[in-house]
C-alpha cells in the first residue's frame, strides 16, 4: 500500500516537472520574440553592411528630440541638421536640409489664416471670404471651400527653387472640384498654374495652353489627390514636368493644338490656392485640403504613400555610406548597430 502511494505521488511530481519545463520553454520563446521583434527594436537588416541605397526616416528614427520638436516631420528651410549613424566606434554624419516650403492640413474651423504646419510658419491668408475662411469638411479633417468669385488663399515668402531646369518644385493637394472648366486650383504669383480647360487638366504658362491630360468625367465631384512637379524657364513636357493623379503618373501632352506649346515660366516666392497672380480671374469652385509645396520633386514612393495616407506630409530621409556592424545587424529603430 505504501509503495502504491509513493508511486502515484512520483507520477504526479513528474507531471508537475514536465509542466514547469514547458512553461520555461514558452517563457524563453516569448522573451526571444519580444527582444528581436518588439516595437522600437526591429532588427531589419540581417547583413553586417548598412547599404547607402537605403533611405531611413531621420525624423522618426535617428533623432527623437527632433521628432518631438517637429512633430509634423518638417523642419524650417533655415535649419540644417545632421543625419548620423554609428557602429559603436565611428559615427557617419551628413548635413541635410528640409525642402517643405509650406504644409497646410487646414484643420481649423475659424479665422482668416490657413496655418502652416511647418515651424517656418508661412501662414496663408484667405481673401474674398469675409470674416473667416470658408471652412468645410475636407479629405482629412477640414479643408477650405472656394466658390469662385474673388476667393483665394494668398501665400508669400515661399522658400522655393527658382533656378532654371526641369522638375524643380512640387505642389501637392487633395481637391474636390465641382466640374466647371476655366478654373485654376493653384497658381504661382505670375502666369503659371494648374488649369482646367479644353476637357483637360494640367499646366498653363499664361499662353492659353494646357500641358496635361484629358481628364475622365469622375474627376469632378469626387476627392482626388494631385501632385504637380513644375519646371523653371523651360517648356512643360512629359520630360520636364510630372503630373500625378491619385498616385498614378499621367503622360503629359500638349492639349491645345492651336496654341504655341513652347511657353516657359518660372515659379515665384508667392502663390495662390485658387487662381493665379496674373489677374483676379480663374478662381476655383471646390474644396482644397492637405496642401503642400516642396522645393524639390517628390519621389514616386512618397507620392503613393501620401495618396494612401490621405494626407500631405514630408519626412526627411538620409543616405549614408556603407556601415559595418560587428554584430551583423543594424537597429533601424535606434539608428545604430545592434
Amino acid at each position: 500500500m505504501e509503495n502504491k502511494r509513493r508511486s502515484g505521488q512520483g507520477a504526479f511530481e513528474y507531471i508537475l516537472m514536465l509542466s514547469g519545463v514547458l512553461l520555461i520553454v514558452i517563457g524563453i520563446i516569448f522573451v526571444l520574440t519580444g527582444t528581436v521583434s518588439g516595437t522600437g527594436n526591429a532588427l531589419n537588416s540581417q547583413s553586417n553592411t548598412f547599404s547607402s541605397s537605403v533611405s531611413i526616416d531621420i525624423v522618426k528614427q535617428f533623432t527623437p528630440n527632433l521628432a518631438i520638436a517637429h512633430p509634423t516631420g518638417n523642419v524650417p528651410d533655415t535649419d540644417v541638421f545632421p543625419c548620423c549613424v554609428s557602429n559603436g566606434a565611428t559615427e557617419q554624419c551628413t548635413a541635410i536640409k528640409d525642402n517643405t516650403a509650406v504644409l497646410f492640413h487646414m484643420d481649423q474651423s475659424a479665422g482668416t489664416q490657413v496655418l502652416d504646419n511647418t515651424v517656418a510658419a508661412r501662414h496663408g491668408t484667405c481673401v474674398g471670404m469675409g470674416a473667416n475662411c470658408r471652412w468645410a469638411a475636407g479629405m482629412s479633417g477640414n479643408g477650405v471651400d472656394f466658390r469662385g468669385g474673388s476667393e483665394t488663399v494668398q501665400l508669400t515668402g515661399l522658400a522655393v527653387d527658382t533656378s532654371a531646369g526641369p522638375k524643380k518644385n512640387a505642389v501637392e493637394f487633395w481637391m474636390y472640384w465641382r466640374g466647371t472648366e476655366g478654373q485654376m486650383p493653384f497658381g504661382w504669383g505670375n502666369a503659371y498654374d494648374l488649369y482646367f480647360a479644353a476637357s483637360s487638366f494640367g499646366f498653363n504658362n499664361g499662353c492659353s495652353n494646357v500641358e496635361g491630360y484629358a481628364y475622365a468625367a469622375d474627376l469632378a465631384n469626387n476627392w482626388h489627390h494631385v501632385v504637380a512637379v513644375f519646371p523653371n524657364a523651360e517648356p512643360v513636357t512629359d520630360a520636364s514636368a510630372e503630373l500625378w493623379i491619385d498616385g498614378v503618373k499621367k503622360t503629359i501632352t500638349h492639349r491645345t493644338p492651336a496654341v504655341n506649346p513652347n511657353c516657359a515660366t518660372t515659379v515665384t516666392t508667392s502663390a495662390f490656392i485658387s487662381g493665379w497672380g496674373a489677374d483676379g480671374g480663374y478662381k476655383f469652385n471646390g474644396i482644397i485640403d492637405e496642401f503642400a509645396i516642396y522645393s524639390k520633386p517628390l519621389t514616386a514612393t512618397q507620392i503613393q504613400a501620401h495618396f494612401a495616407a490621405g494626407a500631405a506630409k514630408f519626412y526627411n530621409h538620409c543616405t549614408v555610406t556603407a556601415l559595418n556592424c560587428p554584430s551583423g545587424m543594424f537597429n533601424r529603430g535606434k539608428g545604430e548597430c545592434a
